[in-house]
């Protein structure tokens, strides 16, 4: 199943990127027009504080897919920071792939909504990075941009993040992101 999952997401792809190469710029309207990639880094934390919580930065190269009154990006993210589960602290590293479905409310303030999941791998000095299962993540919320079409812009997200670990329940809680993407 995994194997599957994992052909159709570069399929998936594959099928962005030459639908990109023909058209590297999507027309807004007459005033401007929305470039197809964006490239962003920030700072992420997501957590319970009294029981867990996640502290560190991610990568994300997004990929617009469809624009209408609505625009639809599908972006790809990794993650790396520090788990902390019950005073016991992991490294975690995980990949995810988020739809993100925004709404241009002027030229340069956009707001979204996005739904996330997906894996990567955990551990710290007792417990190997490719010992057990792997980590899997979920995650759904809003925000909002501010944005040059022409260079980039700041974001700001808000929303859930949870992470299943083999040993614990899921964990959740409260995801705030912040960033600068730059268009390309």
């Amino acid at each position: 199943m995994k194997k599957i999952i994992a052909v159709l997401c570069l399929v998936f792809l594959a099928v962005c990127l030459v639908q990109g190469q023909e058209e590297d710029r999507i027309q807004d309207d007459a005033t401007h027009s929305i470039p197809r990639y964006a490239l962003g880094a920030g700072f992420t934390y997501a957590g319970n504080p009294e029981l867990h919580s996640l502290y560190g930065g991610h990568l994300e190269f997004n990929i617009v897919l469809y624009r209408n009154k609505f625009i639809v990006k599908n972006n790809f993210i990794l993650r790396a920071g520090g788990l902390s589960v019950d005073d016991v602290y992991f490294n975690l590293f995980t990949i995810s792939e988020k739809i993100l479905i925004e709404r241009a409310v002027e030229d340069s303030s956009v707001f979204h909504i996005y739904f996330e999941g997906g894996s990567g791998i955990y551990g710290n000095e007792d417990k190997g990075f490719f010992d057990d299962t792997p980590a899997y993540t979920f995650g759904f919320g809003g925000g909002f941009s501010f944005q040059d079409y022409e260079s980039g812009g700041f974001y700001f997200e808000i929303g859930y993040l949870g992470h299943k670990l083999k040993q614990n329940t899921p964990l959740g809680g409260v995801m705030v992101q912040t960033g600068y993407r730059i268009f390309f």
